[in-house]
C-alpha cells in the first residue's frame, strides 16, 4: 500500500487478512513526495502495489496535468522490469 494519510491509516491487515501487507502511506504526502520515494519503494519485494495518492495535490491546488504526469511516472517507476 503506497499513498498518503488515507493509506497510512487504513487497517489493511483486517481488510486483507490472507495477505502480508506492507503499508507505506505517509501523512500529507502528494505525488511529488511519492515520486521522490520511488527508488526506495521499488526495492520492496512485492507482488502487487496499490497506489493511492493525489488527493493532497488538489488540496494544495497543484496543477492537474502535473499531478497526472507525476502519477504516470510513479506507476512506471514501480512497474516490474521486464
Amino acid at each position: 500500500m503506497i499513498g498518503d494519510s488515507i493509506t497510512e491509516m487504513g487497517d489493511w491487515d483486517a481488510i486483507f487478512p490472507d495477505y502480508r501487507i506492507i503499508n507505506r502511506g505517509v501523512y500529507s504526502d502528494n505525488t511529488a513526495g511519492l515520486l521522490a520515494r520511488t527508488d526506495e519503494l521499488s526495492r520492496v519485494d512485492a507482488d502487487i502495489a496499490f497506489v493511492m495518492i493525489g488527493t493532497n495535490d488538489f488540496t494544495i491546488r497543484l496543477d492537474a496535468n502535473g499531478t497526472f504526469g507525476r502519477y504516470n511516472r510513479i506507476i512506471k517507476a514501480l512497474a516490474p522490469k521486464r
